[in-house]
């Protein structure tokens, strides 16, 4: 769906998925709808309210002025790659979640496996490289039969 605006400030969003794209068309700017979910700028904004912080505290922790956070809130502006990183620590989510790709904040997370499954993953880090592979070769054997 296409909306067009006339006589739009002329700035353009980064394109992809869950990011809004305008381009300048002889006067207009028309902008692609996004996919469903939320996009980075919403997404910061909720992150950032959750954990209590204001715009000034976050911008502390990333080395920036509160302006670019307050300008990535809006959608004016996005972060640099470094940047997106050091959000997804701090907020302790995915780069896909703080970019509204996926909803689930952090696959990796330990409270998503249950405690079966973080005990077999503990043992499995304290084997020798050798031992991993065979438990490798033996889970993919029982799996393909």
């Amino acid at each position: 769906m296409y909306n067009i605006k006339e006589n739009a400030p002329r700035f353009r969003i980064a394109a992809g998925i869950g990011f809004m794209s305008r381009r300048k068309r002889c006067g207009y700017i028309i902008t692609i709808g996004k996919c469903s979910g939320m996009d980075f700028a919403q997404r910061l904004c909720e992150l950032r309210e959750d954990a209590d912080l204001k715009q000034i505290e976050l911008a502390d922790k990333i080395n920036l002025k509160p302006s670019a956070v307050s300008k990535y809130e809006k959608g004016h502006t996005q972060p640099t790659i470094e940047t997106l990183i050091q959000l997804a620590k701090i907020f302790c989510v995915s780069l896909d979640y703080l970019l509204g790709i996926s909803n689930v904040k952090n696959p990796y997370a330990t409270e998503n496996f249950t405690p079966e499954e973080v005990n077999l993953i503990l043992k499995f880090r304290a084997l020798s490289n050798d031992n991993k592979i065979r438990i490798d070769e033996r889970m993919n054997s029982m799996l393909v039969s």
